[in-house]
């Protein structure tokens, strides 16, 4: 992991905190390989957190642009 800390000017005890959350929520996984752990990113997870900001900004924006016409329709 001291590779991945290499090029973010980051500490390796930041960088295993940070792989260590990643890991837990399923966005990366990691194999030990003799002295070397390998890690692999999974991009599936961010597809739910897509779809749920996509959900709330179609939400949002319904309700914003009804506001909005109410409000030019008190003028």
């Amino acid at each position: 992991m001291s590779e991945l800390a290499e090029p973010h000017d980051m500490s390796f005890a930041a960088v295993s905190r940070h792989v260590e959350v990643m890991a837990n929520v399923g966005l990366l996984s990691r194999t030990k390989e003799g002295r070397k752990i390998r890690c692999r990113f999974n991009a599936g997870p961010l597809g739910e957190v897509h779809d749920w900001v996509a959900h709330y900004r179609n939400f949002w924006r319904q309700k914003l642009g009804a506001l909005g016409e109410f409000l030019e329709g008190q003028e």
